[in-house]
């Protein structure tokens, strides 16, 4: 179990650094497209919340994977990244599902009146 917790924590170090971003920056970007593809998969409109359920339960595998590399000298596990981590990877997801219902009513009560 620890060499697949150490070989994914590597390749996190080793795609950060090769594309020149910080892990934050990665679980942004990560929810993003997976909301995207997910509910492509899924053929579900934007307005739905149902592609946000396998990032979360990706992200939740992702964060446990950080919660064993603590067992490991000198790789300390954070509560406070973890927090973060999550919200960085599902909260903009939420953000554009929120968007597209907002204008999805605006959009229909504009249609009403005329």
């Amino acid at each position: 179990m620890f060499r697949i917790v150490l070989a994914w924590e590597t390749f996190k170090d080793w795609l950060s650094a090769s594309v020149h971003l910080t892990h934050w920056d990665l679980h942004v970007i990560v929810g993003l497209l997976g909301f995207f593809v997910f509910g492509q998969l899924m053929r579900r409109p934007i307005t739905s919340l149902l592609p946000i359920v396998p990032i979360a339960l990706l992200e939740l595998l992702n964060e446990l994977s950080d919660f064993l590399r603590a067992y490991v000298p000198d790789w300390p596990w954070a509560w406070r990244d973890t927090i973060v981590e999550i919200g960085l990877t599902l909260l903009p997801p939420l953000l554009v599902v929120v968007a597209a219902r907002l204008l999805r009513a605006r959009r229909r009560s504009c249609a009403s009146v005329a």
